[in-house]
């Protein structure tokens, strides 16, 4: 039998007040002792400022997965004491619904910066505003040129994604100009989150871990060896608009991993689970 213990932020410390005799009695120990993975739902996500340097850090966790995650790292360092050493961790983060368009409108922002797509969100806000102002692409007579042209399906795809952007403001693609159709995904991008809630939640719970350790004065060889093995049996799950494909995007990589544990060869595992 294969055991799965889930947390989702209704079940966390801070949102049910959860005591720590409860997170710490024999009902918890018991499901963390026996668990072949803890699953980490986070809800929600707060774009901010980019941090300097680093453009794609624009995203901020709510207090609610903040606790989710200071809740899960108490429970994996329960479960390794009990000598569940091999349990693995998998992150679900939280996209919201809003933010999908512009994630498939990018290769457009991309063509008019004149940047690879993945090199986007790895640039300077100010760097790609320069660079759009610096390219001039005629961003209507582009959308006009991929609809036209039934070999760009792939482009096609990010046009309509485009055009979704602009009814959300209130934009005509038909009638308004190419800088206001510019200006018009480039405030979509400004409110555009970088970077994954799953990879935030899976830095926090390290960090968390390695701070709770020291806090009980285990040697920092001590330390690395946990945080090590953690970081190794740790998934992240890509971000998710719901519960429920939080759930199916991450059985896959669960039962991935279980079947290479118990011996599969890792290119039949992956075959399996792309079926």
């Amino acid at each position: 039998m294969y055991h799965i213990a889930v947390f989702p932020n209704s079940y966390s410390r801070t949102a049910l007040k959860l005591p720590l005799h409860i997170l710490n009695g024999p009902e918890v120990a018991g499901a963390v002792s026996a668990a072949d993975v803890i699953i980490n739902i986070a809800r929600g996500e707060e774009v901010v400022e980019a941090e300097i340097g680093r453009p794609d850090r624009n995203v901020k966790l709510p207090p609610e997965s903040l606790a989710n995650t200071e809740m899960v790292g108490d429970l994996y360092l329960q479960a390794i004491e009990k000598g569940n050493t091999d349990v693995q961790v998998v992150h679900t983060g939280r996209m919201n619904n809003k933010t999908i368009a512009m994630a498939t409108a990018m290769p457009v922002l991309a063509e008019a910066a004149g940047l690879n797509e993945e090199d986007v969100i790895h640039t300077p806000d100010t760097k790609i505003h320069q660079l759009v102002e610096e390219n001039q692409v005629d961003l209507k007579a582009l959308i006009h040129e991929i609809e036209a042209d039934p070999t760009m399906q792939d482009m096609q795809v990010c046009i309509r994604a485009l055009r979704r952007i602009c009814k959300a403001r209130n934009v005509n693609p038909d009638t308004a100009s190419s800088s206001e159709l510019v200006e018009t995904l480039l405030d979509e991008y400004n409110n555009y989150p970088r970077i994954s809630t799953s990879t935030l939640m899976k830095e926090q719970m390290l960090q968390n871990v390695a701070e709770k350790l020291r806090s009980e004065g285990k040697s920092e060889k001590e330390i690395n060896e946990v945080v090590g093995k953690l970081d190794e049996f740790t998934d992240e799950e890509p971000d998710s608009v719901d519960t429920v494909t939080n759930f199916t995007n991450s059985i896959p990589m669960i039962l991935s991993d279980k079947l290479i544990k118990n011996g599969y060869n890792a290119d039949e595992v992956g075959v399996m689970s792309t079926e």
